[in-house]
């Protein structure tokens, strides 16, 4: 199977503010971007921008590794993206999870949210299963057949005989 990758680091690097220079840097984005993917497909649909190796009819169902996938190269809805990047920008802008820095008097704190790293907040694990459509609550519609009796009286005597049956009309 093959993945496109869910978000660019030109992308990243509109959200992170600034440049990615160094190949070191680029290379950092990379990582980030395609770990986030990984986590966000976990959360949500685990076929989102994959397609399998082999190609097959739209109408077919196609089977990877053994699991029948629903269809052949899922988009990737705009929340999705949304979240990834914000996933791997947090990675980027506070790579090593510090909460706070201290030099001499100056303290810097992070908020606890940039302190989880590329980590999905509740609200990013939420969304992710909504864009994916894994609501809790699911309407199924079924159909049962109903027998309908022919005659309106009831089929038993005081005793709990049967009177009349299917072959008596």
């Amino acid at each position: 199977m093959i993945c496109d990758p869910i978000g660019t680091v030109a992308e990243l690097e509109a959200r992170v503010g600034r440049s990615m220079v160094t190949d070191v840097e680029k290379a950092m984005a990379v990582a980030a971007l395609e770990d986030a993917a990984a986590i966000a497909r976990v959360y949500g649909d685990p076929w989102w921008g994959c397609t399998p190796v082999t190609t097959m009819a739209a109408t077919e169902p196609v089977v990877v590794n053994g699991v029948t996938v629903r269809s052949t190269g899922i988009n990737v809805p705009a929340g999705v993206k949304a979240v990834v990047l914000a996933m791997a920008a947090r990675a980027l802008r506070n790579p090593d999870g510090f909460v706070s820095e201290t030099a001499g008097e100056y303290t810097y704190r992070y908020s606890e949210n940039t302190a989880n790293g590329i980590s999905p907040s509740q609200g990013e694990i939420t969304m992710l299963a909504k864009l994916a459509q894994k609501d809790k609550i699911r309407t199924v519609a079924f159909e049962r057949a109903v027998q309908i009796a022919r005659k309106r009286e009831n089929p038993y005597d005081e005793n709990g005989d049967v009177i009349w049956d299917e072959s008596s009309g």
